[in-house]
Formats: structure tokens, C-alpha cells, sequence
């Protein structure tokens, strides 16, 4: 003789313990999803006014202003940080040598300072040949990425 035997039924105590769990899952959900969409918006990511407005131009004026700047810096290192100046950095850094750092990290700086002078006249020489409209456009576009952030 076969019986079936039948499956166990879920507790209705089980169920209805169930029910506020889930209820309290939700809200907690619910609050976190509400708290992150009233968060206020993320600071600008970046002060650099020259970046900020070369981004702000369309490829053909961006392409216009890194043809420049390679015209510019013909007989200038393109980029600091060669490895024997990052050879000679950490040597200083373990001999202790605060001149020798200091002289290492001003050359840095210079570069780069001479870097973002070069970007600057290369987008004001852009920015002056534009025409009213087109810097009225570039100001939008601008806003735009400055809302953006």
C-alpha cells in the first residue's frame, strides 16, 4: 500500500511574519533610493579654466589648438617627469637632500607652468578669431558642462 504523503504547508505565522520583513526591506530601499536622488549635485570636477573651456570646443578648434601648442613647443620637452629626473627624485628623497627635492619639484612645475601657458595662448589666439556667435556658442556649450559637473 502507497500513500502520498502530502508536502509540508508554510506556516501562515511563517507568511505573516514574512510580509512586514519584506514591507520593512522596501522602505529601507525606498529611503535610500530617495535620500541618493535628493543628494545636491557633485561639486565641479575641475577649476582649471583652461581645460574646462578647451573641452567646451568642438574637435576641429581642439585639434586646431594641439596642432599649436606642438608648433609652440618645438625645442621644449613635451613631457616632465623623465626618468632620470624621477631617478634623481628618489635618490634625493633617501639622502635627505630638502634642496636637491626642492630644485627637483620646482623644475617640475616649471614645466608644467610653461605646459599650460602655451595651452593659454593657443586658446586665446582660438577665442579671438572667433566670431560673436561663435563665442556665444562656446559660452553655452560651457554652461552646459559646467551644469553638467
Amino acid at each position: 500500500m502507497t500513500t502520498n504523503p502530502t508536502p509540508p504547508r508554510a506556516s501562515r505565522r511563517w507568511i505573516w511574519a514574512l510580509i512586514p520583513s519584506l514591507a520593512l526591506n522596501l522602505a529601507l530601499v525606498g529611503l535610500l533610493a530617495g535620500l541618493h536622488l535628493r543628494a545636491p549635485q557633485r561639486p565641479v570636477k575641475s577649476h582649471d579654466l583652461t581645460r574646462m573651456v578647451i573641452g567646451a570646443l568642438d574637435h576641429q578648434d581642439r585639434a586646431g589648438i594641439r596642432a599649436q601648442m606642438h608648433r609652440d613647443m618645438e625645442g621644449h620637452k613635451r613631457h616632465g617627469g623623465n626618468p632620470d629626473q624621477i631617478k634623481a627624485l628618489i635618490d634625493a628623497l633617501r639622502q635627505g637632500g630638502d634642496d636637491d627635492i626642492r630644485r627637483i619639484l620646482q623644475s617640475d612645475f616649471s614645466h608644467h607652468s610653461k605646459m599650460r601657458r602655451f595651452g593659454a595662448d593657443a586658446l586665446m589666439d582660438r577665442v579671438q578669431a572667433m566670431t560673436a556667435d561663435q563665442r556665444a556658442d562656446l559660452a553655452a556649450r560651457l554652461e552646459d558642462r559646467l551644469n553638467r559637473q
